[in-house]
């Protein structure tokens, strides 16, 4: 399947998180089959974009034809579960890649507000555009663990939780929602 026909079977659900919902996708499947691929895609060539990028794209798509009503906040955190280890992936770091400050302990709850939280998590933003979450994000993947396995020479071995915590206030009538695309 072309990259844009996988996006277009979930592009729907971007909405679902600017109207308060709580929105997952996730890709399964033995390692090598295409998980990372069909994600991410070819960062370099737009044609060849993953979901992640394409929901990006398409949540500031979103927001922009919505500026005029709403007042639409958003932020992401990104986590990796690491041999059964919560890691944070984008606390501050030096220039050597080293973290500036120790890691906290990590607690994943549910909110007063009935969104599930890693308390603990670097929260990013707010990302006022594409760029700015799309940086984000590469800026988590870039420190990701790999590690090779025999079926796959450049395997994480760990599965990436990105989130995208979307705020958005009806400038008219004051009413409020959070969603997360995660």
């Amino acid at each position: 399947s072309k990259q844009e026909t996988i996006f277009e079977g979930v592009s729907y659900l971007v909405q679902s998180a600017v109207d308060g919902f709580n929105v997952c996708i996730f890709a399964y499947g033995q390692t090598g089959s295409g998980k990372t691929f069909t994600m991410y895609g070819k960062r370099d060539d737009e044609s060849l974009w993953g979901i992640a990028p394409r929901a990006m794209k398409e949540l500031y798509e979103i927001i922009d034809r919505e500026k005029e009503t709403y007042d639409i906040n958003v932020t992401c955190n990104m986590l990796e579960l690491y041999n059964d280890q919560l890691v944070d992936l984008l606390p501050d770091r030096d220039k050597k890649g080293n973290l500036i400050n120790a890691p906290t302990k990590m607690d994943i709850k549910l909110d007063a507000r009935g969104i599930v939280q890693v308390q603990g998590a670097t929260q990013r933003g707010p990302c006022h555009s594409f760029d700015q979450l799309y940086q984000w994000n590469e800026y988590g993947n870039a420190h990701r663990h790999t590690a090779s396995t025999a079926m796959n020479a450049e395997s994480s071995r760990s599965h990436l939780v990105f989130s995208v915590i979307v705020e958005s206030k009806n400038r008219a009538t004051g009413a409020a929602t959070l969603g997360k695309l995660t």
